[in-house]
């Protein structure tokens, strides 16, 4: 999957997918000096600055862009700050992305903001958002995500919108699971049951405290940019960008304790591995400031394998569509001699699933071959082929048989 990424920040998309196979970042557009700096460090990727300035002709002299991701500045969406909307300057970025998709295109798109983009200017504005992204060619789906039930000890509830060029089921796919597969929270929103979803206590012990999980870790505290203090039980408040110089800090009750969070707790509050952030020549606060701005990475983790199996399902759906008569009649030689699906799938480059779902219906009769009565092929075994409208066509065109021969096969 080739992706390419836009306000990215400190590329959570990038440190999530890292270990994807097959995915790749091709491009990103940043304009902080630091994050720049960290971008080039780390990937070593072209940089197109600002979004407003991107270059859709050079997108398009690189390997297709498959993917676009981007988080836009969600101060004129916050709840906390104006909600001034897609008419504010930051605004503006979000109408920047959805044209830039609109250009160049790309099979799925991802885009994540604050909560508050959802009653900005009374809905008005996510509705533009996804009006715009249907008008080019997209079928889109959007939930809710809260960074705690995703392994992290932070409270950190964001809106991701999922979209896919042609069709809206796939998108449905990515952010929303078979009833058997999820645990759900009272507010709808993905609580994950895998090994590494732990609770909030256990989080900031195991994750935040990791050096000292003698010390159990009860309550946070965290200061907004008004200096209003704000405590929660188990879990980190949001970290911001802007936290009125005092931050997030924790207390513990053994011995009893004050203090802020240090940097590398920062770091793993947000998912990202120790030391990412550190960069020669730049502050603690400014690693701060970003990490505020970021998004979390095990949720971007979780959106990017789910987009992984479904792309992994349509690849499949498109082969098993385009098997040829000649394959057809392999599977049924190669299943007969008693060879297993991953075998034939080897044999004929196909994947497995494609090829055990095809051995299934030749075994089970569904996939009879066509019989004939007296001399022709009778109709309702025709209904049983793909190649249905093909075949009646060579029997009327092959002039062995009269009309009224060929409407009598019809009716039988």
């Amino acid at each position: 999957m080739i992706y390419g990424s836009v306000c990215s920040g400190i590329e959570a998309a990038s440190a999530a997918w890292k270990d994807l196979p097959g995915w790749e970042p091709k491009w990103f557009s940043e304009i902080d000096p630091y994050c720049n700096a960290l971008l080039k460090e780390k990937y070593g990727k072209h940089n197109f600055g600002s979004l407003e300035n991107i270059d859709e002709s050079k997108i398009a002299d690189q390997r297709k862009t498959e993917l676009l991701v981007g988080g836009t500045p969600c101060q004129s969406f916050s709840i906390n700050g104006l909600q001034a909307g897609l008419g504010h300057a930051n605004g503006i970025l979000a109408i920047s992305f959805l044209e830039l998709a609109g250009k160049i295109k790309p099979r799925w798109i991802v885009w994540e903001n604050v909560v508050g983009v959802l009653s900005c200017n009374g809905g008005e504005d996510f509705a533009t958002i996804v009006e715009t992204l249907v008008k080019f060619g997209y079928g889109v789906c959007w939930r809710v995500l809260d960074a705690r039930n995703f392994g992290v000890p932070q409270v950190r509830r964001r809106v991701f919108v999922v979209g896919h060029l042609g069709d809206w089921r796939p998108s449905a796919a990515v952010l929303f699971e078979s009833s058997q597969s999820q645990s759900i929270t009272n507010e709808g929103e993905q609580a994950r049951t895998s090994n590494n979803a732990i609770s909030g206590e256990e989080a900031i012990s195991n994750s935040i405290n990791r050096n000292v999980v003698e010390k159990r870790v009860e309550t946070t505290l965290g200061w907004a940019g008004d200096e209003t203090t704000k405590v929660t039980l188990g879990v980190l408040p949001t970290l911001k960008s802007q936290q009125g110089g005092e931050g997030t800090g924790i207390c513990t009750s053994d011995p009893l304790v004050v203090r802020r969070l240090t940097i590398t707790e920062y770091e793993r509050a947000m998912g990202f591995p120790d030391g990412y952030t550190e960069i020669k020549n730049f502050s603690t606060r400014v690693r701060q400031k970003a990490l505020g701005n970021s998004m979390a990475v095990p949720v971007m983790r979780w959106i990017g394998e789910r987009i992984q199996e479904v792309e992994i399902k349509l690849k499949e759906n498109n082969m098993a569509k385009r098997l040829t008569p000649d394959d057809v009649e392999k599977i049924k030689t190669l299943g007969s001699e008693g060879k297993t699906a991953t075998e034939i799938a080897v044999m004929l480059g196909r994947t497995p699933s494609c090829i055990s779902q095809r051995l299934n219906k030749i075994r089970s009769g569904d996939e009879s071959k066509c019989t004939e009565k007296n001399g022709l092929p009778t109709f309702s075994s025709l209904l049983n082929e793909k190649a249905a409208v093909k075949a009646l066509h060579d029997v009327f065109q092959n002039g062995n048989f009269t009309k009224d021969q060929f409407i009598e096969a019809l009716k039988r």
